[in-house]
């Protein structure tokens, strides 16, 4: 028996057959492998999370200022220069949000 394609949710698929004295056995068709369990000292456990949201925040802002210089640029001539500062400070903000830190920009 060929298995169907299975969702990602799905942990597995059991089959109850009857065995010779009639009684109900369960047969697994189908187990979702172990995910691979991660490695790291306790200590660095923090130290990776501050540093992937400190990466994530980067990456929020260079999306964010691409995004803003890329309309800057087709509203008018050397409109991307003009409009430097804010769209800056508007990828500053959005970085902030992605790092959840309440400070004030300048």
């Amino acid at each position: 028996m060929e298995m169907p394609r299975l969702g990602k949710s799905v942990i597995s698929v059991v089959r109850l057959e009857k065995d010779l004295s009639g009684e109900l056995k369960p047969v697994v068709l189908y187990k979702k492998a172990e995910g691979k369990v991660k490695k790291q000292s306790a200590g660095l456990k923090t130290l990776d999370k501050g540093l992937m949201r400190l990466v994530r925040a980067q990456q929020a802002f260079l999306q964010s200022y691409v995004s803003h210089h890329d309309v800057s640029k087709t509203k008018k001539a050397d409109g991307w220069l003009i409009d430097l500062a804010p769209n800056l400070l508007e990828a500053g903000r959005t970085a902030q949000k992605k790092l959840k830190l309440n400070l004030p920009l300048m």
